[in-house]
């Protein structure tokens, strides 16, 4: 099967493209800033078999060139693995409007802008597989992560909403629900930015 997940630099994304390689399949992996920061993340997962491609899924443009280059390594895309994401931690009032946005922006906006460039050949083959990557916070809601509980239950919607309508298309549509893991994911948690409501709770 030919794959592609976003959020290829990290935390899930490197271990799903490590175990997917192990089973045959073919894996480009996409990430951010593939010649600066990420060079290193790119030359292992390109020394492990996978594809890289540079993508930022809050851009258009990016989306578009990406997705292209990976049809080119890779021919058709079977399964499109939306993992890139970001979290946030901190209460919920102190988080600004430009806050939710730059966090929406990513873990659902991101994730419309992926499907959207991968849907129409999938259909046209009539099957293809889309799979998100969500968490538990998209199913409970615990304080301290609101803005990232709000994302994620917004991402299971969108899941459920193309689940209905992809059906007769032989599009698939799924959902992978994550409890706490130890990656680097914590270590890059989005904060308010601004503490001033902290007072008020004491």
């Amino acid at each position: 099967m030919n794959i592609l997940i976003t959020g290829a630099n990290s935390g899930f994304g490197q271990l799903i493209v490590r175990d997917l390689l192990r089973e045959g399949h073919t894996v480009v992996g996409s990430m951010r800033d593939v010649a600066g920061r990420n060079a290193k993340t790119a030359a292992d997962l390109a020394a492990q078999g996978a594809k890289v491609v540079e993508i930022d899924v809050t851009d258009d443009a990016s989306v578009a060139r990406g997705v292209a280059e990976a049809r080119d390594k890779i021919g058709e895309i079977d399964a499109l693995i939306n993992n890139a994401g970001v979290g946030a931690h901190g209460l919920q009032e102190n988080f600004s409007p430009d806050d939710f946005r730059r966090l929406f922006e990513i873990n659902v906006f991101g994730v419309q802008r992926m499907i959207r460039a991968v849907l129409p050949a999938m259909r046209a083959r009539r099957e293809g597989l889309i799979l998100n990557v969500s968490s538990l916070l998209g199913r409970v809601a615990l304080p301290f992560y609101g803005p990232y509980n709000a994302t994620k239950w917004a991402l299971e919607a969108m899941a459920e909403n193309y689940r209905a309508e992809l059906s007769a298309f032989g599009v698939e549509v799924a959902l992978v629900e994550p409890g706490g893991v130890p990656t680097g994911f914590i270590a890059n948690l989005m904060h308010p930015s601004s503490r001033d409501r902290d007072p008020g709770y004491g």
